[in-house]
């Protein structure tokens, strides 16, 4: 059985479910890139503003106060982490395992011809309406 990965997450592609895999997560592949200077770093010309209440501001002080960063610094890499769950979150959907067999059962058969469609196809390979470039 292959197996698919997915943010770390792995679960069966083809054949039977493992034991005891009530579902699985079909994902897309996402390339997500970066801008990045010549010293590898990402360049910081964006500037993010935001207000938050005076208890927030305190515990994230206190916070970054105990990771030895500024708050700036602190701010940003709680974002960034938050950006990659979210982004990974949706790169994902869960769905219940015997969905997922029933889907790759379903892909699995020969694909039945559809005359008209056929007939499409062969009138644009006669007759094209656009040309390449």
């Amino acid at each position: 059985m292959r197996r698919g990965s997915c943010n770390g997450f792995s679960a069966p592609v083809q054949g039977a479910r493992a034991p005891g895999v009530a579902s699985v997560r079909v994902c897309r592949s996402t390339l997500i890139a970066y801008p990045r200077t010549m010293s590898g770093m990402a360049s910081r010309t964006e500037r993010i503003e935001a207000r938050i209440d005076p208890d927030s501001a305190e515990r994230i002080r206190y916070a970054s106060a105990l990771e030895h960063t500024s708050v700036s610094g602190f701010m940003v890499a709680a974002a960034a982490e938050k950006a990659e769950r979210v982004i990974a979150e949706h790169a994902c959907t869960l769905v219940p395992g015997d969905y997922f067999d029933r889907l790759l059962e379903i892909l699995d058969q020969p694909a039945e011809p559809v005359p008209e469609l056929a007939a499409v196809a062969r009138r644009e390979r006669e007759q094209p309406r656009f040309r390449r470039a």
